[in-house]
């Protein structure tokens, strides 16, 4: 890291843990990005008491869910921290929730959102094709309600479990 600190750039996770990115920080003066060890706001806390890393890495599957990483994400923006907003991967249904609680954070503290539902050889729904959607290096999130998508029912058939008015049809 420190011979090519020539180079502007970002290192992700050097190490596994916090304490281990920690010993890195204190070798280094490049810029770190935190991820896989950021699990909740604690972490978070650590990171920034510590002066561990510039970046934080909020994905929104590994944190717990939507509720989760807004809140860290908000917590981030309390503490002035840039951040990448992502999902760990998969599908175009991820890539949706990640694109709209990073178009919802204040522009200064998000670095970057990395989709990956185009190395898909299937999207499961019908109405959201991020390569339609991508303009000058950035995306818009799909309008709607929810997450703005909708399921492909001739890619994922009929639901096991059916719910309607107080009825229940399996």
């Amino acid at each position: 890291m420190n011979s090519c600190s020539h180079i502007q750039s970002f290192f992700e996770q050097p190490c596994e843990t916090l304490e281990q990115c920690k010993a890195v920080r204190q070798r280094t003066t490049q810029p770190l990005i935190l991820d896989e060890c950021l699990h909740d706001i604690q972490d978070l806390n650590r990171m920034t008491n510590n002066s561990i890393a510039e970046l934080a890495n909020i994905k929104i599957g590994r944190v717990g869910g939507l509720t989760k990483a807004k809140q860290m994400r908000d917590f981030c923006v309390s503490f002035g921290i840039k951040m990448n907003i992502e999902e760990t991967g998969g599908t175009f249904l991820a890539d949706s929730a990640a694109v709209h609680l990073a178009q919802s954070t204040p522009t200064e503290f998000h670095h970057a959102t990395w989709l990956c539902g185009d190395m898909l050889n299937e999207n499961l729904l019908t109405n959201n094709h991020y390569s339609n959607n991508i303009a000058g290096g950035a995306v818009k999130a799909p309008n709607g309600p929810g997450l703005g998508v909708a399921p492909n029912i001739n890619i994922l058939g009929q639901p096991f479990l059916e719910v309607s008015k107080n009825k229940l049809t399996i």
